[in-house]
């Protein structure tokens, strides 16, 4: 997929949350406030980042690769990304196709509508009892 997207000259900029050494995995709280944690036959399942994927991905692609373990992280981390848009700005400009189908949306809506008004009107009625006799 990396590959397809570099011969497409896409970058991918990829984020890895969390700790390579592993952390247990939160499910919600008990009555009490405590915090519950994965199981699975009885241990705590804990889960650990692995980098080395996502840091592949963008090197193939000519992104970047970001890393956040806490909280003071994430918030360097939001600032990182808000420089990302001026400098995928500066590469190249691509505008989507425009969406074609909302004449159709446009047309049915219309024909929908009237469908439902127009039998109401008693002219109407008059001249359905006319085509059936």
């Amino acid at each position: 997929m990396a590959q397809l997207a570099k011969e497409k000259n896409i970058k991918i900029f990829t984020v890895g949350i969390g700790s390579e050494k592993g952390s247990p995995i939160p499910e919600g709280q008990d009555v009490f406030g405590n915090i519950k944690y994965k199981q699975y036959k009885g241990e705590t399942v804990l889960t650990a980042l692995n980098p080395e994927p996502l840091k592949e991905i963008a090197n193939i692609t000519g992104g970047e690769y970001f890393h956040a373990e806490d909280i003071s992280d994430l918030k360097k981390l939001t600032k990182d990304l808000d420089i990302l848009p001026k400098k995928i700005s500066n590469e190249e400009n691509i505008t989507p196709a425009s969406e074609k189908y909302l004449m159709f949306v446009i047309i049915g809506t219309l024909l929908f509508v009237i469908g439902i008004i127009l039998p109401r009107y008693p002219f109407i009625q008059n001249l359905t009892l006319r085509i059936k006799n």
